[in-house]
């Protein structure tokens, strides 16, 4: 079971039924570990108390506080003994733009959202030094630049995710594995939808795929990913030793 939820850091600002949670505390503490003092306005501690009760873990998420998370050597957040010992449940933050997302699941998982909508740099020249010749050549044979930035960001997702599923963080090499089937450009009917649906909990159509290890890396292992439709304007990605052909999305 993976469940993914996201929360509009905008709407939440003018919402402060939603625990008064601001733009500003994400952009300043969202990548501070262990949770800032002010959990009553850290938009992390807010999404993991939401995640643990669709988890079907109500008496725990009143109770969650930052005492309760820890981190693995690379910096990648858990709950702590406690919580997983009785729960079995894990979970993976992501934070892109106006957006802070959150996988849970039965199973060690990684997460990965990504705005495609500021100016952006020559993505071939990025995928040349990072990524492996087959995925480089797949993207340079495009010709379409809309097209092109989509498939890199979708990529990306799935590499950031992958990285995070494994806790390994930047320690390896994003070209020492390789993305198969390479994730579909969708059409504009899609994106369309995409629109229409945003805001809904749906029951995701999902592309799914595998990553298979090129290097012998201690770090990785084989796993799968599933690529998301998240909100207009961003990829959305999660990576696990399996994952599920449905993934519930809730809009909170």
């Amino acid at each position: 079971m993976i469940s993914v939820l996201i929360l509009d850091i905008n709407e939440a600002k003018e919402n402060e039924t939603k625990e008064n949670v601001s733009k500003e505390t994400v952009s300043k503490k969202l990548h501070t570990c262990p949770l800032p003092e002010a959990e009553d306005r850290d938009p992390r501690l807010f999404l993991l108390r939401k995640g643990l009760h669709f988890m079907g873990a109500d008496s725990l998420a009143e109770r969650l506080t930052s005492k309760k998370l820890c981190l693995g050597r690379d910096g990648k957040p858990s709950f702590s003994e406690e919580i997983t010992g009785k729960t079995g449940i894990f979970f993976n933050l992501s934070h892109s733009g106006n957006y802070l997302a959150g996988a849970f699941s039965d199973r060690e998982i990684g997460l990965d959202i990504q705005t495609t909508s500021p100016p952006h740099s020559d993505v071939l020249r990025i995928a040349r030094r990072f990524f492996p010749l087959d995925e480089y050549e797949l993207l340079a044979a495009i010709k379409d630049r809309e097209n092109q930035l989509e498939l890199f960001f979708r990529l990306w997702s799935i590499k950031e995710a992958y990285l995070k599923y494994c806790g390994c963080g930047l320690r390896a090499d994003l070209n020492s594995f390789l993305i198969r089937p390479v994730p579909q450009i969708p059409s504009m009917q899609d994106k369309k939808q995409d629109t229409q649906d945003k805001g809904m909990d749906t029951a995701e159509k999902i592309q799914k795929g595998n990553l298979s290890v090129l290097k012998k890396e201690d770090l990785l292992s084989p796993a799968e990913y599933a690529l998301l439709s998240g909100p207009p304007g961003y990829t959305l990605a999660v990576c696990a030793e399996t994952v599920p052909d449905r993934i519930q999305i809730h809009y909170i």
